[in-house]
């Protein structure tokens, strides 16, 4: 077994491309002599797209031409996501803003019969008067009707709207504090009203019970809330009035020019992979681009799959019809390229034509599922290794009709806290540290888990190093799953739980970092694409 998990199968051989190969050299050819281009290869999923790519990152990096490397993802909506990703590191400042800080526009203190009794103001965005006043006349109204007859507090609603305003109200014994916002709220906003309140509720509810309505008397409520107007909460940019269009023009000019200024000092080759999942913003910044490379030394290599949502469709079409790129698709392989590939990989072997004509029609040539099929094969015995020669053990082996099925049976074969690790892993995300897997409860002990599952070929655990110092960051701590496989393995996971979402499933099972890692690592923009 060690022979195939630790040797040459891990990535997959290049085989049967070498015309695509050869038109990728001579557009970056091209792209050095200052003609830039956009090259797009399609093809279903396990056809070679990823191996294309890094044959040709290895050749280009001959060159002396600067790399670039961006990716959709299926599971994250961010806007611009994937230029983000290729050009994080390179630009001073993000390519989108995804937050904001907001702070309390206007902080009212009013008292049971709805007067005014203070209030601070940040200075985020000034008030109009009209608006001023409308707004304090409603919130001293709500106020004052909250409260019945004998002062007590009737049951209301803590949250009122006003033009483009939100207002959240905080009631206590002697008065009520309510903060004036725009924007999205952050839930630390109304828990410190009700903390400001209740300070002064205890040093200054004995003035307050005696307010003659003279300011200088509560100037210390008015000190308070002064204090709150100048806190920051960090919340998700509201994208509302932001005029789409516009925000997609000013970011696809911005980067047009940044990669410009980029490649008058070396050529650049931009990979963008996985298109088909990428978000409307990042489409329309690629066709952007693809329509105004010109004379740029800038090459785009992006891939995607011959089918995707509408959006991917659509601006494909639109590409087509501008004549904006080169377009390619890759078919399934030769019976002689399918050969070659397993001989690369187990080697030497001893496997008959027969066999390999079967390999061929059931993995209709595609180069993803012969490899996993022939590790499937071996770790079920039906493949062995003896005397250095790759031997079939079971003539009668029943191969899985499809990659779904492969999946399935390898995670059949997991004990049941492997299985559970996997399962926690993939809410975090394709890629992870060390250290997210570590905050499953019981973890410490257990990393032959993740060597279990490393060995099943269910992940990939790399020889990169966490920055950051963890008791864990001299060990080998960056873990993916398999190339290709990914998204078929969460799925099938997610298939087999009791749960309708992978979010229900999260909830469930992931504790308070793991919650907080994955959070943080995959949150989703849903408010523009």
């Amino acid at each position: 077994m060690d022979r195939l998990m630790h040797g040459n199968g891990s990535n997959q051989a290049l085989v049967g491309r070498d015309s695509e190969l050869a038109t990728l050299k001579k557009h970056l050819a091209d792209t050095v002599s200052g003609k830039g281009s956009t090259v797009l290869i399609s093809g279903e999923p396990g056809i070679g797209k990823t191996a294309l790519v890094e044959a040709f990152k290895e050749y280009a990096a001959t060159q002396n031409v600067k790399i670039l490397s961006g990716a959709a993802s299926a599971d994250s909506a961010q806007p611009f996501l994937v230029f983000s990703k290729a050009l994080a590191g390179e630009m001073d400042a993000p390519l989108f803003e995804e937050q904001e800080y907001k702070q309390f526009v206007k902080i009212f203190a009013i008292n049971h019969e709805g007067m005014l009794v203070a209030q601070a103001s940040s200075g985020e965005k000034e008030m109009d008067a009209d608006i001023f006043a409308g707004m304090l006349s409603a919130v001293q109204d709500f106020v004052g009707d909250s409260f019945d007859v004998a002062g007590k507090q009737k049951t209301g609603l803590g949250c009122l709207e006003y033009s483009d305003m939100k207002i959240l109200i905080e009631r206590g014994h002697h008065l009520s504090l309510t903060g004036v916002f725009s924007g999205n709220e952050h839930p630390d906003m109304k828990s410190s009203l009700e903390r400001t309140l209740q300070k002064i509720e205890e040093e200054h509810g004995a003035a307050l019970e005696k307010w003659s309505e003279d300011a200088s008397e509560v100037e210390h409520v008015r000190g308070k809330i002064a204090n709150l107007t100048e806190a920051k909460f960090l919340v998700r940019r509201d994208l509302e009035g932001v005029k789409l269009e516009n925000e997609r023009i000013r970011i696809a000019d911005g980067v047009l020019e940044y990669l410009d200024r980029l490649s008058d000092n070396r050529p650049l080759v931009l990979f963008l992979e996985d298109m088909h999942w990428a978000d409307k913003s990042s489409l329309f910044v690629l066709r952007f681009l693809a329509n105004n490379l010109g004379s740029m030394r800038t090459m785009i290599f992006a891939t995607m799959r011959p089918y995707g949502d509408t959006g991917a469709q659509d601006s494909l079409t639109a590409m087509r019809d501008e004549k904006a790129l080169t377009e390619f698709e890759l078919s399934g392989l030769g019976m002689e390229d399918m050969r070659e590939l397993a001989d690369k990989t187990f080697h030497p072997n001893d496997f008959s034509p027969d066999f390999f004509e079967r390999l061929h029609s059931d993995c209709a040539g595609n180069p993803f599922f012969l490899m996993e099929l022939l590790r499937q094969m071996q770790y079920d015995g039906a493949i062995t290794y003896e005397n250095g020669v790759f031997h079939m053990a079971a003539d009668n082996y029943s191969m899985p009709p499809s990659i779904e099925d492969i999946v399935q049976r390898r995670l059949d074969s997991l004990k049941p806290e492997t299985l559970a690790l996997a399962e926690y892993a993939s809410c975090i995300g394709k890629d992870f540290v060390l250290s997210a897997v570590f905050s499953m409860p019981g973890m410490d002990t257990k990393e032959h888990l993740l060597e279990s599952l490393n060995d099943t070929g269910i992940i990939n655990i790399t020889k990169k190093k966490e920055r950051s110092a963890t008791p864990y960051s001299k060990m080998p701590c960056i873990t993916a799953y398999r190339r290709g496989g990914y998204a078929l393995i969460t799925k099938t996971l997610a298939s087999s739980m009791k749960w309708n979402t992978m979010a229900d499933w999260n909830q469930q099972h992931l504790n308070s970092q793991g919650t907080s890692f994955w959070g943080t690592n995959t949150r989703n923009v849903s408010d523009i694409q």
